[in-house]
């Protein structure tokens, strides 16, 4: 697969494998010459920007996109294509303890080492907005070398007009996004989220940063594609002994994520988004409208609000006298309008905290009420 030109632009790396940016030069690099025509026609390749998607002509979302957009950070894909630019490690176990992130997910962070780490990922690659990648070129850092056994980066592959990339992946191996979602794996056990990344199999081959350049390459044609989990024609193999239990994106949306247009929304997003897309619909998260709607016998209460995009509310609630790890957690079908219905008691206090995440905003509700006044109520407890 050719990658494009269209946005070259605006990202740093080129060519196949990823290894160069149009700043770097370096004597190892017999190709690296080739990198001066970008800066020098800097006029010429910031005009070329990528065309809207042909499903969202007008660069807006409609309803089913902004519902897909929902899934999208549901299933963690935006951990990997995200907004915030900088540097980025693909973590793994050393790197987390080393470097202080306290996050147990695997996937690119912001990278906290002292010291400069300028492999794989580019410190100033360019993204549209929210969450979207720009960057139109193959997916690099895919294949497997013997050299190091520490992956300490990736550079993760566009998203923007996917509706028009195909073949996709990093040999081209699917033709359809459908065919995409169909080898894409979530972790049941990690409540549905993107796989992460295997750390036991080698770094792939695009490791040498510029003080190895030329040292130990591996011909991209010369190794089996680097099984990162999150994509893989078939069942992921296990990682460090750790519990799995794999379904792909396509079988969860379709079977098990409680929406029957689930599947059809995500590909509608992903046909949607280009570089002239908002990709987050020019929403902003808010919760309105909250109503509280008690039994007269006390034994529910009915609470009901809107929120100004279409996502799957998270609410967290129990008894006042409980401790939060307690409370039960339940989630509201995608939507703008939403309704909760929840089992109570006479005789207590209750709290329900309603959250709504949209792209980068997140939004917080906490209700209250008590049940002392109705048939059959006793003291509180």
């Amino acid at each position: 697969a050719v990658p494009s030109v269209f946005d070259v632009g605006q990202t740093e790396w080129i060519f196949f494998e990823g290894l160069r940016t149009i700043q770097d030069t370096h004597a190892n690099c017999e190709y690296c010459e080739a990198a001066s025509f970008f800066p020098q026609t800097a006029a010429f390749t910031n005009s070329l920007s990528s065309p809207p998607s042909a499903y969202a002509p007008d660069g807006a979302l409609d309803d089913s996109a902004l519902r897909g957009r929902h899934w999208f950070e549901r299933m963690n894909c935006s951990r990997c294509h995200s907004s915030a630019t900088g540097e980025f490690l693909r973590t793994n176990d050393p790197d987390i303890p080393n470097n202080n992130l306290g996050d147990p997910a695997f996937g690119p962070l912001p990278l906290l080492l002292s010291t400069r780490n300028n492999l794989l990922h580019d410190a100033t690659q360019s993204f549209v907005a929210q969450s979207i990648s720009l960057r139109n070129m193959t997916d690099v850092g895919t294949r497997i070398d013997d050299g190091n056994f520490v992956i300490q980066g990736v550079n993760t592959p566009a998203l923007a007009n996917a509706w028009d990339a195909a073949p996709y992946l990093h040999d081209g191996r699917y033709r359809t996004l459908e065919s995409v979602l169909e080898h894409t794996w979530l972790d049941r056990n990690d409540g549905y989220r993107a796989a992460p990344i295997w750390v036991l199999v080698g770094p792939p081959d695009n490791t040498d940063n510029a003080l190895r350049l030329g040292v130990n390459i591996t011909p991209v044609s010369s190794r089996n594609p680097y099984p990162f989990g999150t994509h893989s024609h078939g069942v992921p193999a296990p990682a460090r002994g750790l519990s799995r239990d794999w379904v792909t994106v396509s079988d969860y949306l379709t079977n098990e994520s409680g929406d029957p247009r689930a599947r059809d929304d995500l590909l509608a997003y992903l046909r949607s988004v280009s570089s002239r897309t908002d990709a987050c619909g020019g929403l902003s998260i808010a919760i309105t409208n909250v109503t509280q709607d008690r039994a007269l016998d006390c034994s529910q209460m009915t609470l009901s609000w809107n929120t100004a995009a279409p996502v799957s509310s998270v609410v967290r609630w129990g008894r006042a006298n409980q401790s939060p790890d307690e409370w039960t957690v339940v989630r509201t079908p995608v939507g703008y309008q939403h309704v909760l219905v929840l089992p109570t008691s006479p005789g207590n206090r209750y709290v329900a905290e309603i959250t709504a995440k949209w792209c980068d905003d997140k939004a917080v509700d906490t209700q209250r009420w008590n049940t002392f006044w109705c048939a059959g109520s006793g003291p509180g407890r």
